[in-house]
């Protein structure tokens, strides 16, 4: 998701950003062992929104991206619950606490690697 994000972010182009989505989202879905498409339809969806903000807001400053990423993950949890429970007829709960801790963590994690992205993106 974080790299789904940061590449979106980049490019500034909705195709761009939908495509990286769904090719992100389906090696994820190759990866894991659950249903072939979930990731892939989230990612995709998450890549689109994400270029798409980029012709409204600006998105160059670490805080802003801190504050993207922190919804983006509380959407592609919803979207997964909500998939899981629409599509796959599966009874999924979600556990708000839990999504909240992890989406805070994730943000943190992604601020230290857009930085160091930033930096490697820079030397090039």
């Amino acid at each position: 998701l974080l790299i789904t994000i940061y590449l979106a972010l980049l490019r500034r182009n909705p195709v761009a950003g939908l495509t990286l989505g769904m090719v992100i989202g389906l090696l994820q879905d190759i990866l894991s062992h659950g249903p072939v498409g979930l990731y892939g339809i989230i990612k995709t969806v998450i890549g689109y929104i994400c270029s798409s903000l980029t012709t409204v807001l600006e998105v160059e400053s670490l805080a802003a991206r801190a504050v993207l990423v922190f919804v983006f993950y509380l959407v592609h949890q919803i979207f997964f619950w909500t998939m899981q429970r629409a599509l796959l007829g599966q009874s999924a709960v979600f556990v708000w606490q839990r999504t909240l801790l992890l989406a805070a963590i994730n943000t943190l994690l992604a601020v230290a690697v857009y930085r160091l992205l930033d930096r490697f993106r820079e030397r090039l």
